[in-house]
């Protein structure tokens, strides 16, 4: 891929915007530059939303292991529908109840998580209101399951009752 068709690429601005928060939760471009040992014109391609320069794998790993944190992890595995913690694309619900509560406890997690990234520098981007937006949603379809899951017991309940008498 031409590195001018890489800002092209749906992915490229949450990325790129997670790579900022990284630089940014590191410290700033001086102090990522120093834990990397690299320059610090090198960090500031990697910050420059207009630049399509995007970090190296190694770079992402050490400035996560510095802040304990999963940024650009985080959103490269949105990308393809998974999530940090199961690695899976989501849960299936299947009209179990306790797998829709649990599921939904998950989203939660998910959305809070999104508003402790964007709030960490008190400012929240686009890209990281685009982020908690797609987590609000993920809330609310894990709730809709958990509500077919729960009508399905209450379903089951009434034909058991029904049955039984």
């Amino acid at each position: 891929m031409k590195k001018e068709d890489i800002k092209k690429q749906p992915w490229f601005f949450a990325v790129k915007g997670a790579q900022r928060d990284l630089i940014k939760r590191a410290g700033g471009i001086q102090r990522t530059a120093m834990v990397l040992e690299v320059s610090p014109s090198l960090v500031g391609t990697w910050f420059n939303l207009e630049d399509g320069a995007l970090m190296p794998l190694w770079a992402v790993m050490v400035l996560e292991t510095d802040v304990e944190r999963a940024v650009v992890s985080r959103a490269a595995a949105a990308n393809i529908g998974a999530d940090m913690v199961s690695g899976e694309g989501g849960l299936l619900v299947g009209g179990c109840l306790d797998t829709a509560k649990a599921g939904l406890m998950v989203e939660l997690s998910h959305l809070t998580m999104a508003f402790v990234d964007a709030d960490a520098d008190g400012t929240r981007t686009p890209a990281e209101l685009q982020s908690i937006r797609r987590e609000f949603v993920d809330v609310k379809d894990m709730a809709e399951k958990g509500i077919a899951a729960c009508d399905g017991a209450l379903a089951k309940a009434a034909a058991d009752r029904d049955g039984g008498a």
